[in-house]
């Protein structure tokens, strides 16, 4: 799983590198039903959901979350 990762992406010094987890999308939605499917999309269905997608990737270090959005 990418979201593994995280923590080693912060070790590469002397770059400063700023990372995310997995982008973040509604059920069904971009980018889970094709190359996001392997763990590189996470599908949020609740709050408690977001809330829990939010604080793994904070906790191995990530600066940041990425959210995607379509016309749905």
């Amino acid at each position: 799983e990418p979201e593994k990762l995280l923590p080693a992406l912060g070790k590469l010094g002397p770059l400063r590198v700023k990372f995310a987890g997995p982008l973040l999308t509604a059920p069904k939605g971009y980018p889970t039903q094709s190359w996001g499917k392997d763990g590189y999309g996470g599908e949020l269905a609740s709050s408690s959901d977001a809330k829990a997608a939010g604080d793994r990737p904070a906790a191995a270090g990530a600066s940041m979350i990425k959210l995607a959005f379509d016309g749905r």
